[in-house]
This record gives structure tokens, C-alpha cells and sequence, in this order.
């Protein structure tokens, strides 16, 4: 199949190098000729091509559709019997529902392509490719004026590599914004339109995770507590997956799938995957199907394969959507996905400062084996991509210069589908108009030149403070890469990207070029997006210490009044920025003002005597395990199934099953009078008590995140309680202090007794 995509160098030919005049002094021979059977989008297309024109250079051109004689020159836009008569050979069927063609001849253009949205693109080829036109964002379009507008001799065929193209970025909710730069999908109630050609579409409710939606626990687990995993000899109804070798969950899910296409006839596609946590189902007959194909995937895949093959039967055309992901994501060995599976590998564990196959950390390599041992046996193989922090959306993450180099290396592994999870929700997100421009370009056309796409909407949407933006984006990236920081989808504000001359550089560049845009309210304000990424994460880098002042002579924590000023003028700015969130949870800025301050005592300390104990303290730390826990930290109704003593507050050995707490218990030797600190850092919620007051409460299920409290004490011995509980995906537990005399360190086995 032929592959051409447009080359911008064809621009000089706009103002030259032969063509015909498309209108002079506001006026044109041309007129716009469609069938009088074009589709929605044709015509759309139609009208676009009219506007457009007529925006610069003033010139009308009439659209007709009634399949009779046209006097002048004529753009033919998929009149399918008008371009025969021309006799351009135009082979459709390799053209799809997406590709065009454009072709001049003689005085007239044609534009052929898919009715589905192929005629459209053809039309938005024509004023982006040639006739420079961009559309930067939803708000800010280039459409260049011309009183004389040339139309260059053309002939190309455009047919995109990838057939499904999403980036998940507040830009692509807008559905004109979305056609324009020729992205066919989106996850927002402002969806491509049937003028827009529609979108590549799934079941309303079955985009992802969808065990729970199709066999649902409060309807099935009373009854039928086999329909799910099988974790440590219980069937689990918490955070569970389905038993994907039960017959009677196949035939569920086959039928209920099914009843979704009958209820949604217009939709292509159904999600049909494992609901977002691990716990897979330990049962004999899915562990040795997974132990005969060396990958947890096996039932699974099994299952959306018999799945599948009832859809075919009822449903040809339409496709099961299954995700290889975490647990799933390595390619089984001898099984293969039928071929109206679409598999969908998900990098949610990889570093982005890097390229997939550049990096040298273990995780990227394993991910680029599975790409590669997935392209070998799918028939179609599409990625859900990771592109920005969604623990924190203003976060400065530098992978805007290395999305074209995994794109490449996505279809040369015949990736046929890209969904880039971006930031949705968020206009000013780290870079978030410019990231959904660059997505944009990338996935319609993955030559598209990077540093072009950047420097076109720098100078449009900075003006005078692109250079120094432009400088600030190099810095961050080389950065990252001069100093081999490693960084993922969840990363904190204590990443090592920001230690050193980070905040020095940044302000520096951001204050630059905050200065060059001084006199334009409108650009101003984009600039000050920008740093607010900075200034985020200099408020939320190490807020524990921060925020509170310690005086071990007086034994009293007070508020830090620089760092309320700074982070009380963060909050201000953000919220003139119409920012009211900061992470894919929907934290408040004052949920997040509150996280940053917890840690201020609210009344003066009160120094805690020494504990009285019945005999002489033992070294190291008891620990119990739980499992069926209900309620963290207490764990009241949950069972004990082992316990021990070990020399310091740490996950005990464990095996493979998510929902399971920890509870560490006994004295903390305090070497002198004090104020101490102590933290938590956990995935999921912990909390630390200290002569049972509680000291530290970093509950709740969360990535991993540190939170510290303070507490006055009296040298000797004082007793100490920490729990921990993991609820699902990655877990994590580690417990430091700091008082008079020492800096921050890992509470020591020699300080823990019982």
C-alpha cells in the first residue's frame, strides 16, 4: 500500500513554481463540485474548504451538488463520477476510509479519498500541507491572507499508517480541533460528529476494565463466588479479576458482549480486559494454562478468543479489545489472538525521559521485548501510550522530544493504533496545548519534522517568548538526559530532575520570558502556565520539612512563613489560571494546600515522657500480616496469617495476592530530648503512632507518597505502632526519622525494640 504524507517542503511552491491562481483580489474561477449523494463528512468538508478559502482571500467559492455541466475551473471533492470524466484512475479500495488523494489537472484539483472521513482529510491536507493553514488549538488558529492565493501542481497519495489516533489531551474535546488535525477519536461528550466522519468507536461503558461491568460482584459473588479469582485458596470479591476458565464466565461474558453490540449498533469496537488492579485467579485450570504459555495473558486471551469468535459470527466487521497490561502484558507462546482481536500494550510501568529503546533501565527493555514478541503474532496491535505525571499535572516531565522516536518504533512493530494518555481535564497542564499539537502531528503523519511542529506553535502561541520557552524545553530535556534521570507516569516532585541548578535555570528562562511578553495580557498569561511547573514543584518538593520550623532548644514546630507566602501565591496564580485540579484524582488546590500543611502541629508540643515497661526490651520489631482486611489501619475483622520479629519497620516476604496489611509494634529508643520527625513513605496508605498519639497519617489507597508528623519526646524508651496496607497495583513501605543531632535517616534496627 502506497504511503506518501505530504511534505511541507511543497510549500514553496505557494507562492511559485507553476500552478493557477485559486482567487485574485477577492475573487476566484473555482467552484467547489461534490456528489449529490457526499457524504456528511464530505460535505463538511465542503464547507470547511469554502470558509477557509474565503478567510484569506476574501473569495467566495460556491459549493454545488447537482451533478450537472460547471462552467470553470473546478475543485472536485469526491464526486467520484466528475472525477472519472477527468480521467484520474483513482484505486479507492487502497485508499480506505481515511486516505486521499490530491491531483491537479489541468486548471482543476481533484480531491479524492473515503467517504467516511478520507474526502474531509483530503480537504484539510490541501490548507495545512500547501496552503498553510494550522490550527494550534481549539482557540488559536494561522490562516495565512493572500490577495493573490496560488494552487500548486499537486499529486500525492496521503493514507495514514495508523488507524486509530487519540490523544487524551483537553484540546482533542474539541471536536473541530480534532478533524482539522485529522484525529479520528475522543473520550469527551465533545465527540467527532457525524459531519466529522464519526469516530473509531467503542460501546458506550467499554472502553477499558471491563471484567467488573460485565460480571459484576454485587450481582454475581453472593451466589457465585467461582465466577471470580481464586488469591491464596479464597475466592476474592475485592479487587479481583474473573476466573477466565470457568465456563460459566465465558458463556456470561460471551452473551452479555454480544448484547452490547445489539444494543449499540452503531458502535465497532468492545473493550473486554481485566479490571484495573492485579489478584489474577490462582485456580488449577487458568495457572496451568498460564504455566503452558509462560505468561499470565493465556486465559485471558483465551477467553476474549472464544468471545471474539461469537462476534465474528453475529457481528462480522466488529472487534473485542483486550489490554496487555502489567500482569497481562507479556505474548503467550503458542497462543494467538483471533483476527478481530485488537491488542491493546500499555507502558504504564516504563520510564519516559528516555526512548523505550534507548533507556537503560530493565523495565524499558522488558517492554520492548513484549512490543516486539506482540507484533509477531497480532493481526492488530495498537499501544496505550503514557505521556504525562498523573500523580501530579503540572509536573515538568520531559518526553515531548522523544514521542516521535517511540512512534517509530511503535509501527515499525506494525502498531496500527496509538491512544497517548495526556492530560485531559487540564488546559495549562505541563505543556498541555503544545503536547496535544505535537500528538497531533505525530500521529497523522510520524515523519512530521519534531523541532517544526514545536518551533510553529512556540512562535504562535508564545510570540515573543518562544525562544526563551523554547530554551527552557531543551533544558529540562537535556537535563534528564545529561544526568540519566530515570521517570514515570507517577513521579514525585523529589525526582533528581529538579536537585541542582534546576530552579536557578528555570527562573532564569521563565523570568525572560515572562519579560518579553510583558505588554500582552493574553500571551502573559500562557507564559505563567509555564512556570507555574516550576514553581509547583518547588512547593511540593519536600513540604514535610518545609512547611514547619523546628526549634529544639524551645521543643516547638511552627509554620514556615516564606513557604506559606510561596505556596499560597502558587495557589493564587493557579487558580487565575482556572486550574482546580492537580492530579488524575481530581485533588482541589485546597486539598492540596491542606496535604502541604497537615504536618504543622495545631497546638504547641507537649514533650512525652518515657514509657514504663515490664522487663528489659528485646531487639528488633514484632510484626503481624493480615489478610481479608476491612478497615486500615485497624484491620478489626481482618485474620492474622503470620508474624514474627524482624530488625526494622519493613514489608515482611510476600506472595503474589494484592489485598493484604501490616502492623509493626514495640519501642523506639529516643537518644536525647527532643522534636522529632518522623515519616512514612507507602503505596498504598500508612499511619505511625508514638505512646499512641497519632504522629503520622499517610492513609488511604495512593501511589507512592511520604507525609511526616512531629512530635516532642523525652529521651528512653517510647512505645511505637506503624501500619501499612496494599490495596492494589504497587506496593511500598519505608519509615525514617530525624531529630536533634541527626539529619533525616531510615529508622535504624538499633533504636527498635519489643
Amino acid at each position: 500500500m502506497q504511503k506518501i504524507m505530504a511534505a511541507l517542503a511543497l510549500m514553496l511552491t505557494i507562492t511559485g513554481c507553476g500552478g493557477t491562481y485559486l482567487a485574485r483580489d477577492g475573487q476566484s474561477d473555482y467552484t467547489i463540485v461534490i456528489s449529490p449523494n457526499a457524504s456528511p463528512a464530505t460535505r463538511h468538508g465542503a464547507d470547511e474548504l469554502r470558509s477557509f478559502l474565503r478567510e484569506m482571500t476574501g473569495a467566495d467559492l460556491p459549493v454545488i451538488d447537482n451533478g450537472g455541466a460547471v462552467e470553470g475551473a473546478l475543485i472536485v471533492l469526491g464526486d467520484r463520477d466528475r472525477i472519472e470524466s477527468l480521467g484520474v484512475d483513482i484505486d479507492y479500495a487502497a485508499l480506505g476510509d481515511e486516505g486521499y488523494v490530491l491531483r491537479t489537472v489541468g486548471k482543476n484539483l481533484v480531491i479524492a479519498g473515503g467517504e467516511l472521513r478520507g474526502n474531509m482529510y483530503g480537504v484539510y491536507g490541501l490548507l495545512e500541507d500547501h496552503l498553510g493553514c494550522r490550527w494550534f488549538t481549539p482557540e488559536l488558529s494561522r490562516i495565512p491572507k493572500s490577495d493573490r492565493l496560488r494552487l500548486p501542481r499537486l499529486d500525492e497519495t496521503v493514507i495514514p499508517p495508523l488507524e486509530y489516533r487519540e490523544p487524551h489531551t483537553m484540546s482533542n474535546r474539541n471536536a473541530d480541533w480534532a478533524a482539522r488535525n485529522r484525529m479520528n477519536s475522543g473520550r469527551f461528550d465533545a465527540q467527532l460528529a457525524e459531519r466529522h466522519g464519526g469516530k473509531v468507536d467503542w460501546a458506550p461503558g467499554y472502553f477499558v476494565h471491563t471484567f467488573e461491568r460485565l460480571i459484576p460482584k454485587k450481582e454475581f459473588y453472593a451466589s457465585h463466588p467461582e465466577y471470580f479469582s481464586l488469591v491464596g485458596g479464597e475466592r476474592i470479591p475485592e479487587l479481583s479479576q474473573l476466573c477466565c476458565t470457568n465456563p460459566e464466565v465465558i458463556r456470561l461474558v460471551t452473551e452479555r458482549t454480544l448484547q452490547v453490540f445489539r444494543d449499540n449498533p452503531d458502535a465497532r469496537l468492545v473493550s473486554v480486559d481485566q479490571n484495573d488492579c492485579y489478584n489474577y485467579c490462582e485456580c488449577d485450570a487458568c495457572q496451568a494454562l498460564a504455566d503452558r504459555e509462560s505468561s499470565q495473558m493465556a486465559p485471558v486471551l483465551a477467553l476474549v478468543n472464544t468471545v471474539a469468535e461469537a462476534v465474528e459470527r453475529e457481528f462480522p466487521g466488529r472487534s473485542i479489545v483486550t489490554l496487555a497490561y502489567q500482569w497481562t502484558r507479556h505474548a503467550p507462546k503458542t497462543l494467538r489472538p483471533r483476527d478481530n482481536v485488537i491488542i491493546r500494550l500499555c507502558s504504564i510501568e516504563c520510564c519516559f525521559t528516555h526512548p523505550f529503546d534507548q533507556c537503560d533501565g530493565p523495565v524499558n527493555a522488558g517492554f520492548v521485548r513484549d512490543l516486539n514478541d506482540w507484533a509477531k503474532i497480532s493481526n492488530r496491535l495498537w499501544v496505550w501510550n503514557y505521556t504525562t505525571d498523573f500523580s501530579h499535572f503540572l509536573l515538568p516531565f520531559p518526553n515531548l522530544l522523544h514521542r516521535q522516536h517511540n512512534l517509530k518504533l511503535f509501527i515499525e512493530n506494525h502498531v496500527t493504533g496509538l491512544f497517548q494518555q495526556d492530560t485531559p481535564s487540564l488546559r495549562y497542564g505541563e505543556l498541555s496545548e503544545l503536547g496535544a499539537w505535537v500528538h497531533a502531528k505525530l500521529l497523522w503523519n510520524p515523519d512530521y519534522p519534531v523541532d517544526r511542529a514545536i518551533a510553529e506553535f512556540l512562535d504562535a502561541y508564545y510570540g515573543p517568548a518562544a525562544a526563551d520557552i523554547r530554551a527552557y524545553i531543551g533544558y529540562i530535556h537535556e537535563k534528564a538526559h545529561r544526568e540519566n534521570v530515570h521517570m514515570g507516569c507517577y513521579e514525585s516532585p523529589e525526582a533528581e530532575l529538579f536537585s541542582g541548578d534546576f530552579f536557578a535555570v528555570a527562573d532564569s528562562l521563565l523570568g525572560r520570558a515572562e519579560a518579553a511578553v510583558a505588554g500582552n495580557p493574553e500571551l502573559a498569561e500562557r507564559v505563567r502556565a509555564v512556570r507555574l511547573g516550576p514553581e509547583y514543584v518547588w512547593v511540593a518538593r519536600d513540604f514535610n520539612n518545609k512547611a514547619t520550623i523546628i526549634d529544639q532548644e524551645r521543643m516547638t514546630a511552627e509554620p514556615n512563613p516564606e513557604y506559606m507566602a510561596r505556596l499560597d501565591a502558587f495557589l493564587a496564580s493557579a487558580r487565575a489560571l482556572g486550574i482546580d485540579h492537580l492530579d488524575e484524582t481530581g485533588k482541589t488546590l485546597e486539598q492540596f494546600r491542606a496535604e502541604a500543611t497537615a504536618s504543622i502541629p495545631q497546638a504547641p508540643l507537649t514533650p512525652l515522657d518515657p514509657a514504663k515497661t515490664a522487663s528489659a526490651p528485646i531487639p528488633g520489631i514484632a510484626w503481624r500480616s493480615y489478610t481479608d482486611w476491612q478497615d486500615q489501619p485497624e484491620f478489626k475483622k481482618a485474620r492474622v496469617t503470620r508474624q514474627g520479629v524482624m530488625e526494622r519497620i519493613k514489608l515482611p516476604e510476600h506472595g503474589p495476592t494484592d489485598l493484604f496489611g501490616t502492623v509493626h509494634e514495640g519501642f523506639i529508643d529516643i537518644p536525647r530530648d527532643g522534636v522529632y520527625a518522623f515519616y512514612t513513605g507507602s503505596d498504598d496508605g500508612s499511619m505511625l503512632w508514638v505512646d499512641g498519639k497519632l504522629v503520622v497519617d499517610n492513609g488511604g489507597r495512593h501511589w507512592m507518597q511520604e507525609r511526616v508528623g512531629f512530635i516532642a519526646l523525652r529521651k528512653g524508651m517510647h512505645r511505637i505502632r506503624a501500619s501499612w496496607f496494599n490495596g492494589a497495583g504497587g506496593l511500598g513501605l519505608e519509615t525514617s526519622w530525624q531529630g536533634p543531632g541527626f539529619e533525616k535517616e531510615i529508622i535504624p534496627a538499633r533504636v527498635l525494640f519489643h
